[in-house]
């Protein structure tokens, strides 16, 4: 017990670094005070496919939800996507910024089921496949992942959503593991707004488009 916890420890100091490891406790802790504790074990919840990109159904860190608030204030006309949506941490942190409309992604039924009980009305549920997805009279709107899809996907998606609707103002909300591709694929379209890493394994980038 004592050799598996040292393990994790290790590991969490390897990933986070001291610093960002004390971060993530703290806003991990206050968050889950406050919200309570959702989790897919709880729910009875398993991935069919776990991968590096699956995470594990891993949700965002508080963290970075936290910061990423600083930067949505001002983008209370926006319609908010969240592609994943899992076990609604980023729907919550979303409902709490008073934003135009809220879009939930997520093919799981069990998982849905879970949402609909959690927010009822509060939020428009989409229950398929991400590729599938369409909306129509949106004009700013923000998409979120958290490592939901590889690269690649994370851009194919964005460009079909463009090149299928009208948007004035599109900004596009990552948290990725491995970041060089990806942004390279972005850059075509779209400029870094901000770029914040609290680990060695994470970043989230905003984009906005050019």
């Amino acid at each position: 017990m004592l050799k598996r916890f040292t393990s994790i420890v290790i590991r969490a100091l390897r990933g986070w670094g001291t610093l960002g490891l004390i971060k993530m406790i703290y806003f991990e802790f206050f968050y889950i005070l406050k919200n309570g504790l959702a989790d897919y074990k709880k729910i009875g919840y398993k991935s069919s496919v776990h991968t590096e990109i699956d995470n594990h159904n891993i949700p965002t860190p508080y963290v970075y939800l936290y910061y990423l608030r600083k930067f949505l204030v001002n983008y209370k006309n926006f319609t908010f996507i969240d592609v994943g949506s899992g076990v609604g941490r980023v729907l919550r942190f979303a409902l709490d910024l008073k934003l135009k409309k809220i879009i939930s992604i997520e093919k799981s039924t069990k998982l849905n089921k879970f949402l609909k009980k959690e927010f009822g009305n509060k939020i428009i549920y989409f229950e398929n496949d991400a590729s599938q997805f369409s909306i129509e009279n949106e004009k700013n709107v923000i998409f979120y992942f958290f490592e939901s899809f590889d690269g690649n996907v994370f851009y194919d998606f964005i460009m079909n959503q463009i090149t299928k609707n009208s948007f004035e103002n599109i900004v596009v909300v990552m948290v990725i593991s491995e970041i060089d591709n990806q942004i390279k694929l972005f850059l075509n379209n779209f400029q870094i707004k901000e770029q914040l890493k609290f680990s060695n394994q994470r970043s989230m980038i905003i984009f906005e488009q050019k």
